[in-house]
């Protein structure tokens, strides 16, 4: 059907829209500044990495320090994680996976990912 045919089937749908749109076309909306979420008093933590880990901690995670990524074959394999995990992602050429990112054509597919080891950088 076409919008002609629909125009000329529906007039008082088709003017409720055009009277809608009308009154959209008229509001005036003033430009806000955005909020300036960069000042201000930030918290600052004497000791950074050590709060961050007790925060993973806190939810049930364990973080683990490494010097290098090539400590990563010699550390997991002391993690019981790692030692049930099934299904790995890795992101880190020194740890292999089994779970191919190319190969999953949902990201719902990933929900059952056992063991996740992907870069970071600490700020």
């Amino acid at each position: 059907m076409s919008s002609d045919q629909t125009a000329t089937q529906h007039p008082a749908s088709d003017a409720a829209r055009a009277d809608i749109l009308s009154r959209l076309r008229r509001q005036i909306a003033f430009p806000r500044p955005l909020p300036d979420v960069l000042q201000g008093a930030w918290i600052e933590y004497p000791d950074p990495l050590d709060k961050f880990a007790s925060m993973v901690a806190s939810v049930g995670g364990q973080c683990h320090v490494l010097n290098h990524p090539d400590e990563l074959p010699q550390r997991l394999p002391e993690l019981a994680p790692w030692k049930d995990a099934k299904r790995i992602f890795s992101a880190i050429d020194q740890v292999p996976g089994n779970v191919d990112l190319e190969e999953v054509d949902d990201p719902h597919r990933l929900d059952d990912l056992d063991f996740v080891v992907y870069p970071g950088q600490f700020g």
